[in-house]
């Protein structure tokens, strides 16, 4: 994405944020101050470090409704994990579609995401545990 994106604070709608490697790129902290709605589409997520994730405040983006997070098939388990624990979305969340995650372990603030009507994990082959997802009276 290019760098600067968060000067844009009167941007409510991204669909899509590509994360890069290089100095001309903005990272998720770029998010902070945006008060998106819709969808957002988050790829290339192994760019990304657990401090970015958090920076990026999507617990704090009410009017966000699908989330749609990608990885590429890196395998980096743990740095994948701490990743996904940074991006816990607010509880009104709609839907949350997940591709490549590579950790074994969902992070518990899912059960926190009642209004959740759907749920996609694809290529998530390492996946063995998952919170108990029958607690979410909309899914």
């Amino acid at each position: 994405m290019p760098p600067n994106l968060g000067h844009l604070t009167s941007l409510q709608t991204l669909t899509c944020f590509v994360l890069g490697t290089g100095s001309g790129c903005s990272n998720m902290e770029a998010l902070e101050n945006l008060d998106l709605g819709g969808q957002l589409e988050l790829r290339k997520l192994e760019n990304a470090t657990g401090a970015d994730a958090k920076a990026a405040k999507l617990w704090d983006k009410k009017r966000l409704e699908e989330l749609t997070l990608r990885w590429s098939n890196d395998n980096e388990k743990e740095a994948h994990k701490k990743v996904l624990d940074g991006l816990r979305p607010h509880d009104g969340l709609k839907a949350l579609r997940m591709y490549c995650y590579s950790s074994s372990s969902i992070p518990t603030w899912m059960l926190e995401l009642q209004g959740m009507v759907e749920l996609e994990l694809e290529d998530c082959q390492n996946l063995e545990k998952l919170p108990a997802l029958w607690q979410l009276p909309s899914l």
